[in-house]
């Protein structure tokens, strides 16, 4: 899905580790690529990390 990157999600990402679990989910919903997420908290997208906080969403 290409997501469209407004001025709310570009915020939201910019907000890195201070993101709420809510923002995540918004950034999910929009369509936001998985990569564009875990580069904005600073994590990588394949780790079981990242794929545990996704899946809580």
């Amino acid at each position: 899905m290409n997501a469209i990157y407004t001025w709310r999600t570009i915020k939201v990402l910019e907000k890195g580790y201070d993101m709420k679990l809510s923002e995540l989910n918004y950034l999910l919903k929009r369509g936001v690529e998985e990569k564009d997420i875990a580069k904005s908290l600073d994590m990588d997208p394949k780790s079981k990390e990242f794929k545990k906080t996704n899946s809580q969403c």
